[in-house]
């Protein structure tokens, strides 16, 4: 009996479809009569279509720029679905990172090359573990809140305006069928014996009964949209979530980055013979007298600069020359660079 139920219940629901879809079908073609939204519920579905075509559009964006692989796009969404915990991956900053420190490692810290990598790319590892802890925080704080929207809010608008499609094909329906038996009302009795006017009353009873069942779920409409569009408004917050993780990520990246110049900028050339690289003639050693016991002093030329005086020398950018003070000029060093020696103001260099 309960089978016997379910498939007059399916076969039901099967014709209401079809003779929906009949009816729509002769609304496009032949532009019949069908009942009007009410305009305040129609600038609703608007801006709620508009909410929903953006929002989608934001996530996707979104997650674009947070996992730029589009195949470990689809494997997390996936795993999402099917439940499952998303797979740990190393980012791309974690993998150069840890090959530099591999690669280094087999250089050996005794080689300033080696050293230099690993300290390099350890500074990457923390800069990849960084760029993760902004990706869970966008997730959290505003991915997850624009598809809980898209999820419960626009699925509930989306499912009431379709019943309320129907109740409009409804009414309609019976509008029809209504002006069908009033065309009818002076005439005889149908074949089957119904009485024209009995057809008419019973048509006026559908057309309310339809009538009421669109207005109640026009005002279901109205309702569920509002609180989609309140739902929208309250996306504020996520946006400003969003904007401030992504402001603590730069800022943890600058500071890692600033930290690392200055570790490189102190750290000893091993593989470098510093005793060649800064050896004096004999004959300018005469020259230079006593000076010579401050020729241990080492500065990095931070700027290009142009000697502009017969006692000044030039040097380049991030060279390291060997300095002493000038008895002359306290604003100067007595730099030596290779084969020549002269005078570079203090301001271009940085004492190492």
């Amino acid at each position: 009996m309960n089978m016997d139920f379910n498939v007059k219940k399916l076969v039901g629901e099967a014709g209401n479809f079809i003779s929906r879809a009949v009816q729509m079908t002769e609304e496009v073609i032949y532009a019949g009569e069908k009942t009007n939204i009410d305009p305040q519920l129609e600038r609703l579905c608007k801006q709620g279509d508009e909410a929903k075509n953006w929002t989608q559009r934001i996530c996707k964006d979104t997650e674009a720029v947070l996992v730029p692989n589009p195949g470990y796009r689809a494997e997390d969404f996936l795993m999402e679905k099917i439940d499952k915990k998303r797979p740990t991956r190393m980012s791309n900053l974690e993998c150069l990172g840890q090959g530099m420190i591999d690669s280094g490692n087999e250089f050996g810290s005794s080689a300033a090359y080696g050293s230099m990598l690993v300290k390099v790319g350890t500074a990457e590892l923390k800069v990849g573990q960084t760029e993760k802890e902004f990706i869970t925080s966008a997730v959290t704080s505003f991915v997850n809140p624009l598809a809980r929207f898209l999820e419960n809010e626009v699925k509930n608008a989306t499912r009431e305006r379709k019943i309320l499609e129907n109740r409009r094909l409804d009414l309609d329906s019976a509008k029809n069928k209504l002006r069908k038996a009033r065309s009818m009302s002076s005439g005889p009795p149908t074949k089957d014996g119904q009485d024209p006017r009995v057809m008419i009353q019973q048509a006026e009873r559908e057309v309310i009964a339809a009538q009421s069942e669109f207005n109640s779920q026009t005002e279901i409409c109205k309702v569920q949209m509002e609180i989609l569009m309140a739902a929208r408004d309250r996306h504020i917050e996520n946006l400003k979530s969003f904007v401030q993780a992504q402001t603590t990520y730069f800022a943890r990246c600058h500071q890692l980055m600033l930290d690392l110049n200055r570790e490189l900028d102190i750290m000893p050339l091993h593989s470098v013979n510093l005793s060649q690289s800064f050896s004096i003639d004999d004959s300018q050693e005469d020259m230079a007298g006593t000076e010579s016991n401050n020729l241990q002093l080492r500065a990095k030329v931070m700027y290009d600069y142009v000697g502009k005086a017969p006692q000044e020398i030039s040097v380049l950018a991030n060279e390291v020359v060997a300095v002493h003070e000038c008895p002359e000029d306290t604003e100067f060093f007595i730099a030596q660079k290779g084969s020549l020696r002269g005078r570079i103001p203090k301001a271009c260099v940085l004492l190492l």
